[in-house]
């Protein structure tokens, strides 16, 4: 849930993943599932599945929309998982939910549940959209565009070559991730055929937004 947004030296503008100058960590695991190794698990005396069963724990449910969007996302997170287990289990998104419903449904956090991760990834996307978002206001600001004769004429007032060209890959990104950001947003999630971070690859490959080498690397 928590983040570090921090800057890190070097811009590589020939790649399509990777060029940024921006490094994202995630320093909080609480409530997340992980599978461990059989043998790890014998030797510990534990499950062979580390996970946080959220549903002792409903105040993680509530809605505190002055504290950011991140709080929100478990409550998104329990309607996908719901939909997995039951198709035609009730949205708790609504605000008019009560919490006997709540405890009237009872989905496992146990299991794998890969499609709660592109909630994480929209979530992380909005972050640096609106961390970035003076920066891609000024680009827009500096940028003209003209056709002649077929040919697209790109220019940034007073710039030279170099940041016409970071120019144009920050207007180029932009476009795409506002694409994604769509794509992953919890009301379309829940009907959408996207169901791991997997999923999401496969549909910038053939989309022409990664290369084979930016996803094998």
């Amino acid at each position: 849930e928590s983040k570090c947004l921090r800057a890190r030296d070097g811009v590589d503008l020939e790649r399509k993943l990777g060029f940024t100058d921006v490094e994202v960590t995630v320093i909080d695991y609480t409530n997340s599932r992980a599978e461990v190794p059989e043998e790890e698990a014998k030797r510990w005396g534990v499950e062979e599945v580390a996970y946080k069963n959220l549903e002792e724990e409903l105040d993680v449910f509530e809605t505190r929309p002055k504290f950011g969007y991140q709080y929100r996302i478990p409550r998104f997170m329990r309607d996908l998982v719901l939909k997995d287990s039951d198709p035609d289990a009730q949205s708790l998104s609504s605000e008019m939910k009560k919490r006997t419903v709540m405890k009237r449904e009872n989905p496992s956090w146990r299991e794998y549940h890969p499609k709660t991760n592109l909630l994480w990834l929209h979530f992380l996307l909005t972050e640096l959209m609106d961390w970035t978002k003076d920066i891609r206001e000024e680009t827009r600001k500096n940028y003209s565009v003209s056709k002649k004769r077929g040919n697209v004429e790109s220019t940034f007032k007073g710039r030279d070559r170099e940041d016409v060209r970071r120019g144009l890959k920050e207007l180029d990104l932009e476009s795409k991730l506002l694409k994604v950001a769509g794509m992953l947003m919890p009301q379309v999630l829940l009907k959408s055929t996207l169901n791991s971070v997997s999923d999401l690859i496969e549909v910038a490959w053939r989309a022409g937004w990664l290369e084979a080498d930016d996803i094998l690397q």
